[in-house]
């Protein structure tokens, strides 16, 4: 598939809005054999006058907040293309997206993914949908229930988030595969991260579950999670998110 076929892929332009949303991927490593194992789609706008825009934080509050709903359908759609393009050159790769609390419980949810899943020809092995990590503690039944159905579909269910006193027992009744814990939110001490992070990595092994870090920043900063057990990391200290198009060429590379 061509590169401007890809680019056709992720770019949507709103009606009276300045600009294009498009999608950037966020490379994701194995700590043990540096290998590019996954990435996250990320929703940026790109504005005429100011450049690439993340656009939760510039379009809430504003007239196009309502139609944020619809631009959350859109990335699946868009991410899942693309998911099954790079399939289909045989450089497969796992594609997390975000899903908020909101749509995750909505009614036709699970419905609608079926039917991106189908439109687009994407493999659901080689996909994942990013839940907030308050899901599971605010309407555990709900998020449960669709994640023990996207589970069934083949899909990675992937938890972000902080940890809260009714995490560990909430995830132990789901089937997350991965759990992503942030770095930036529990600020580093002299000698390595604040201990909710190993608190945090010690949960996920102990259910089973792999342990992202989230947000790297230094090569120190590698060297510490390797030391801790991590077992996958990604931030700047890596990559930072980038294009389809360069994505790809990462994953030229490695195969290369």
């Amino acid at each position: 598939m061509s590169v401007t076929e890809l680019l056709d892929l992720q770019t949507l332009v709103m009606d009276g809005l300045p600009g294009y949303f498009c999608l950037h991927y966020q490379p994701e490593f194995d700590l043990e054999t540096d290998e590019l194992t996954g990435c996250e789609a990320l929703v940026r706008w790109w504005h005429p006058d100011f450049g690439m825009l993340q656009p939760g934080a510039s379009l809430h509050d504003t007239k196009w907040a309502a139609r944020l709903e619809g631009l959350e359908e859109w990335t699946f759609r868009a991410a899942f293309a693309q998911s099954a393009a790079w399939d289909a050159e045989g450089r497969s790769i796992k594609v997390a997206v975000n899903v908020s609390r909101g749509r995750l419980a909505a009614p036709g949810f699970l419905d609608q993914l079926h039917e991106i899943i189908e439109a687009t020809g994407a493999n659901p092995e080689h996909l994942g949908v990013d839940v907030p990590l308050s899901a599971f503690t605010r309407e555990p039944v709900t998020t449960a229930d669709n994640a023990v159905a996207l589970a069934d579909l083949g899909i990675a269910v992937i938890a972000d988030g902080v940890l809260g006193d009714t995490a560990g027992p909430a995830l132990a009744r789901t089937p997350v595969s991965v759990l992503k814990i942030p770095l930036n939110t529990a600020r580093r001490q002299r000698l390595g991260f604040h201990p909710l992070v190993a608190s945090a990595l010690a949960l996920a092994h102990g259910l089973e579950i792999i342990g992202v870090a989230k947000a790297a920043e230094t090569t120190e900063d590698v060297q510490v999670l390797q030391a801790m057990g991590f077992d996958r990391a990604f931030g700047i200290a890596f990559s930072p998110a980038v294009s389809a198009h360069r994505l790809d060429q990462l994953l030229s590379e490695a195969t290369s």
